[in-house]
């Protein structure tokens, strides 16, 4: 069963989302919205008809009380059966996203997806707004193998320069932005730590270009295996959910969230990323960069953690996350104008500088302009397992 996008207004998804979030904080539940959502706070035009969210993992049975309770219309919430894991803090742990909808699973009305543990993200943290990730870890989860989400990467790392953030660095893909600020200011130790290519533009080396085209290369394939390493560890788990499929999607989520952890407990690997070794796939991806543009020396690559580490030395991020903001903007108003402009387009440029109420109501006229859908996205590619509703 193919799973139809969404049809409903997204002004409305929009208010509903927005009132989630508020709800989970007077609950105690300390969570942040990322993804398109966080975007358009941030003054750039998404629209995303699914909400990202990152909920304390301790806090996952509180999560599942609140949606047995909360409603959408007339409707209730369910888990997807067809990707992910149960609300539970021992897969949340491993890097597991639960996927959650309101309306029935062939034509939801609203998707939510809950992390744990968000990928490529060390220290989640909010600016202005505490009920959404900062820009810094919103760029750090949009360094996806979707083509799309590096504009927003890129601008979110403008913006960030712009209020005198240098960690805005880790982001810019842009070579003489890149090369100009590098150049303007010291670069702290925490973040050549990070992105090592930070001494090529401070060394105006003309190889600079090619290894910003390898870093996003490296990201995208990194993703793609990520990706497919859940995807594979997913399989047992969902074929037997789907032997189970018909009682399942008649439960309430808090009867069909103790279901499946059952399931889970037998078919789904809690720590699948750790299993494969990620240390081995970061490796590996970073040979296949080299391979394709040839002459990468692999240690100006990134080495990255799949998501929030308990071990002390893979929390080098967190050293990232005090980096201490600059007095005076690293972006002037104009270029960071001419960059938005350079990467959505002249009209939806014009909608990321209205006020936040005015940029919802303009963004809804873009409907059609939707994510995909998560069945394009998810299982992923090759996959040849139970087709779930």
């Amino acid at each position: 069963m193919k799973t139809a996008p969404i049809t409903l207004s997204w002004g409305t998804l929009q208010e509903f989302y927005k009132t989630l979030s508020e709800q989970l904080h007077q609950q105690g539940i300390h969570s942040l919205t990322t993804g398109g959502i966080a975007c358009v706070l941030y003054e750039l035009a998404q629209q995303t008809k699914d909400c990202d969210i990152i909920i304390p993992e301790e806090k996952a049975e509180a999560v599942v009380e609140l949606l047995t309770r909360t409603r959408f219309g007339d409707h209730s919430c369910h888990l997807t059966l067809k990707y992910g894991a149960p609300i539970d803090s021992r897969w949340l742990r491993g890097g597991w996203i639960s996927h959650t909808h309101f309306g029935p699973p062939e034509q939801p009305l609203a998707r939510i997806d809950l992390f744990g543990r968000a990928p490529r993200l060390s220290t989640p943290t909010a600016d202005e707004n505490p009920y959404y990730l900062s820009r810094d870890g919103v760029a750090r989860m949009k360094k996806t193998k979707r083509e799309k989400d590096w504009a927003f990467t890129n601008l979110l790392g403008m913006q960030m320069l712009k209020n005198g953030d240098p960690t805005g660095v880790l982001h810019i893909t842009d070579t003489e932005k890149l090369i100009e600020v590098c150049r303007t200011i010291a670069i702290p130790f925490a973040l050549l730590d990070e992105r090592p290519i930070l001494q090529l533009a401070i060394d105006g080396n003309p190889e600079l270009a090619r290894y910003i085209k390898a870093e996003k290369e490296f990201w995208t394939r990194l993703d793609a295996v990520r990706l497919k390493t859940y995807a594979d560890a997913w399989k047992p788990y969902g074929a037997a959910a789907q032997n189970q499929s018909k009682t399942l999607l008649g439960m309430d989520i808090k009867t069909q969230n103790l279901a499946l952890v059952e399931i889970a407990s037998v078919h789904l690997d809690k720590t699948s990323i750790r299993t494969v070794g990620w240390e081995n796939l970061v490796a590996t991806v970073k040979e296949q960069t080299a391979r394709i543009l040839k002459d990468i020396k692999g240690g100006l690559l990134p080495t990255p953690i799949p998501f929030k580490q308990t071990e002390p030395e893979r929390s080098r991020s967190a050293a990232v996350m005090r980096t201490t903001p600059i007095a005076r903007p690293l972006v002037t108003e104009e270029e960071y104008q001419r960059m938005l402009r350079e990467s959505l387009g002249d009209e939806l440029a014009v909608l990321c500088n209205l006020p936040y109420e005015e940029r919802i109501k303009a963004i809804a006229d873009f409907q059609n302009n939707f994510d995909t859908p998560h069945d394009k996205v998810w299982p992923a590619e090759g996959y040849t397992g139970p087709d779930l509703p």
